[in-house]
C-alpha cells in the first residue's frame, strides 16, 4: 500500500511535518515505513521507496520525523564474537528485597534518570557502576554486560546477559562478584547456544559440537594377505 502523496514529488506540507513531529505516536503512513524496516532492517531508501510507491524525496521527508522521534534508530553494531567475546551467558538473579532496601541509598548514585524503582536502581548499578569498581577491573576486556532486564511472573527478578572470552570469565564473575552483592539472593546461569535472529551465539560451543558429531573416518587395517 503506497503512502499518501497528494503533493508534488519531493514536496511536503510544513504543517503536516510539524504535526508529525509533535505527534505522540506514528501516523499510519509512518507505520508502513516502520513495518518495512521491521521486515528488513538493511533495506535501502531506493528499495523502500519502490516498495511504498513513493518518490525518493517524499520518502526522505517522511523519514525525518521517525528519526527525530526515535521511532527508528540507527546504530553501529559491533561483531562481538569477532572481538573474541565468543560465549554468551544468561544469568537469572533472585533478589533479596530486604537487603535491597538496605542498600538502596548507596546504589542510587548509579541511576542516570533517578528512577525510584529498587530493581531498576540495582540493574543500573550492576550495568554501569559495578564494572568500574576496583574489584571488577580484572574483568575489563574479558566480560561485557550486554543488557539487564526485569522479569515478571518468573522465579527470577533480573536477567543479565553477558559476553565473555572464556567460560572461566563467567564463572569467576558470577561466583566472586555477582553473588557477593548483598541484594542478590541466588543466581541461575546458562549458556546461550543459538538464536532464530542471530544463529549461533556461542561460537566456541558450536565448533566443539560440530567436531564431536563428525563421524570418524573409517580406517582399514593392514595385515598379511591371505594365502
Amino acid at each position: 500500500m503506497p503512502l499518501t502523496d497528494s503533493t508534488e514529488p519531493g514536496a511536503i506540507d510544513p504543517d503536516v511535518a510539524a504535526a508529525q513531529l509533535a505527534s505522540p505516536s506514528p501516523s499510519p503512513d509512518q507505520l508502513l515505513i516502520m513495518e518495512e524496516f521491521r521486515k528488513n532492517p538493511y533495506i535501502s531508501n531506493s528499495l523502500l521507496a519502490a516498495n511504498l510507491g513513493l518518490p525518493i524525496r517524499t520518502l526522505e521527508d517522511q523519514l525525518k520525523p521517525l528519526y527525530d522521534n526515535e521511532w527508528i534508530d540507527t546504530r553501529t553494531v559491533v561483531d562481538l564474537p569477532a572481538m573474541g567475546y565468543k560465549l554468551k551467558y544468561r544469568i537469572d538473579v533472585k533478589i533479596n528485597p530486604r537487603e535491597l532496601r538496605k542498600q538502596l541509598e548507596t546504589l542510587k548514585g548509579s541511576v542516570v534518570n533517578r528512577d525510584e524503582n529498587p530493581q531498576v536502581i540495582l540493574g543500573h548499578y550492576i550495568r554501569y557502576r559495578l564494572p568500574k569498581e576496583e574489584r571488577c577491573l580484572r574483568f575489563d576486556g574479558r566480560l561485557l554486560i550486554e543488557d539487564i532486564v526485569i522479569l515478571l511472573g518468573d522465579p527470577a527478578d533480573l536477567s543479565i546477559t553477558v559476553r565473555v572470552r572464556e567460560h572461566k570469565d563467567a564463572f569467576d564473575w558470577v561466583t566472586t562478584i555477582l553473588r557477593t552483592l548483598d541484594p542478590v539472593d541466588n543466581t541461575s546461569t546458562c549458556l546461550e547456544a543459538w538464536s532464530v535472529i542471530d544463529g549461533p551465539v556461542s561460537h566456541e560451543t558450536q565448533d566443539k559440537t560440530a567436531e564431536a558429531t563428525e563421524k570418524p573416518k573409517s580406517r582399514r587395517r593392514r595385515g598379511r594377505p591371505r594365502q
